[in-house]
């Protein structure tokens, strides 16, 4: 963090969550490396699963491959 401070460079990192973001950018860094597309996919699918109580696909319906 100091050597980007001193050369003038940002600084960033990985966050997964709001929280994390919050935090380090209270600890200096600029930019942020978030979920994929696919990733924001199966998170709002996760939550429109669980609004609708649907818990997964019980294992003997799943597809083999």
């Amino acid at each position: 963090m100091a050597a980007a401070k001193r050369n003038g460079k940002f600084l960033g990192r990985p966050a997964g969550s709001p929280e994390q973001v919050s935090r380090f950018r209270e600890e200096g860094f600029q930019f942020f490396q978030s979920v994929t597309e696919l990733g924001l996919m199966r998170l709002g699918a996760q939550e429109l699963l669980r609004s609708l109580a649907i818990e997964g696909i019980p294992p003997e319906r799943r597809a083999l491959y």
